[in-house]
Order: structure tokens, then sequence, then C-alpha cells
């Protein structure tokens, strides 16, 4: 997918976008492009008011969003004094950046819950001295490592956000969930790439064997990779990424129930009114009425 297609975007190379006015965020809620692209807004004045799969969300003067893929972004509404960037990185792109990041995937896979944060006073003019950064080496593609440049400057302006956030109280766990003695790059190679599956290719396959077999692994194996890795085992994450896509086509698509039922292969509507119910708290016919 390709980010200057969707987005009017200032400057746009190959997985990455930069918005200098966040305000040129809007896009039609119908298009898919979140479910590719992971969105960071950094608000230096003013509030930005939107929808996060249809939660409401505030983000405000100093804070930032971090909006992974595969979630819904509707019903912008900016304050008249608004000011604030944007940075877009496809997921193969971002993938791409963590790969040699370690126990970083703890936190950058935790902002679910939590997309909203507090800028500190020394994170501040280090994210804009980042921004301004990407800003200069994109316009200037001639540096033959350019790709190496920009791929570090994203890492370091991510680890430096992540690094702020542990010290935030109810931000992110302060101790890693991780098994800090298992660093096996293998590990962490396989991890990637089963995340990458599950967000990349809008999967709807609900079997662990699946994945399993497409990563040339057992199960078991996968199942533990993961939670070491990420303290949530393999099931639990394709539980999630499921849902979440299902919950995704109820509220925001026009495909009827059935077809919805059928897009995740479920044996019968039966079943799949169970399985809604229990993982999002509510039939589908009832998503539909709301």
């Amino acid at each position: 997918m390709n980010i200057g297609d969707i987005f009017k975007v200032d400057y746009v190379d190959e997985g990455i976008g930069l918005m200098k006015d966040a305000r040129n965020l809007v896009v039609d809620s119908d298009t898919a492009w979140c479910q590719e692209i992971a969105v960071l807004v950094f608000v230096r004045r003013g509030y930005l008011k939107l929808r996060i799969d249809g939660e409401p969300m505030t983000v405000s003067n100093h804070q930032m969003l971090l909006c992974r893929p595969g979630r819904i972004i509707s019903a912008l509404q900016f304050s008249d004094d608004f000011q604030g960037h944007a940075v877009f990185l496809t997921v193969r792109f971002s993938h791409s950046i963590m790969a040699t990041a370690g126990n970083i995937w703890n936190y950058v896979l935790s902002i679910d819950k939590h997309p909203i944060f507090d800028m500190t006073e020394q994170l501040k003019p280090l994210l804009l001295s980042y921004y301004r950064l990407l800003l200069d080496e994109v316009a200037h593609k001639n540096n033959m490592f350019y790709r190496e440049v920009v791929s570090s400057l994203l890492r370091c302006m991510l680890c430096s956000m992540i690094s702020d956030m542990r010290q935030l109280p109810l931000a992110l766990p302060r101790k890693p969930v991780v098994d800090e003695n298992y660093q096996s790059t293998q590990g962490l190679a396989l991890f990637t790439r089963f995340v990458d599956i599950l967000t990349n290719e809008q999967c709807t396959e609900r079997q662990l064997s699946y994945y399993a077999g497409r990563l040339c692994v057992t199960p078991k194996y996968l199942s533990m990779v993961c939670k070491r890795m990420s303290g949530r085992t393999a099931h639990q994450w394709i539980k999630e990424t499921i849902s979440n896509s299902i919950y995704n086509y109820l509220k925001f698509s026009d495909k009827t129930v059935k077809e919805i039922s059928y897009i995740f292969r479920f044996p019968n509507l039966g079943f799949f009114s169970r399985y809604v119910k229990e993982n999002l708290g509510k039939r589908p016919t009832e998503f539909r009425k709301e």
C-alpha cells in the first residue's frame, strides 16, 4: 500500500510518510489503510479528538498518539489552535526497524490499552529534533546510505519514546514481562515473522497449526517463543488479532454477518455468533444495531 495515495503527506518514501500538519490526517472511513500502516501523531498545541475502533479519545497539548496497524481511526476533530505532526510507517518497514531492537517489542505491543502518552520536558525537544532530521534526510536522497540513515533515525526516535514511556505511571509496565534471559536472535526473528503474518497479511485463520506450518516450526515451539518474547502465547495473539479484525468488519464494513462469518471460516452462523459474544462481549447483530 502506498502511503502517498492515502494521506496528504509532505514527504513519502517506500514504507514511510511524514506530515507537517496533522490536520491533513483525515481519511475516508471506508479505506483499509489501518490494516497496513502505523500512525504516530505528536500534538504541539491544542488538541485532537478522534475515535480508535469506535472508542472516543482526546490527544492534547504535548501528548502523542501511537496507533498500531489494524486499528481504525475515525471522527477526527481539531481545535482551532491545533499544531501537530504525523509519521506513517508500513508494517513491513516498521518491523524492519524493530527487528534488531530486542525487548522493545514488549513495550511497542503494549500500546493498545494506552495509545496516548504525555511527552516529558526531556522528550519534547528530542522528538522535534528527530522529526526535523527525518524531514531533512528524506528531502535529500543523494546520500548513498539514505535508507540506513532513515531507519536508524526512526529506531532512535522510537527507543527514546519508549524509554520515556516507561517512566510514566499507568503507561507501560516498568518490568518487562519477557524472559530477560531469552535473547535468542532466532527466537526474536521467529516472533517478528509471526506478528508480520498476523498484521501484514490480514489473516483470517484461527488455528495455531496454520501459522506454525507457515513458519516451519511446531505449534508448541511457536507458542513458547511468543510467550518468552512478549509474555503472551501464540493463541492469545491470534485470538486478539482475529477478534479485532471481526470487530472492524462488523463496525465499519457493509458486508453482511453471514459474509463476515464466511471470511473467517466459521462453520456456521451460530458458532460465529458465540465466538463474537465470547470475545467481544456482544452478538454480531448487536454491533450492527449500534
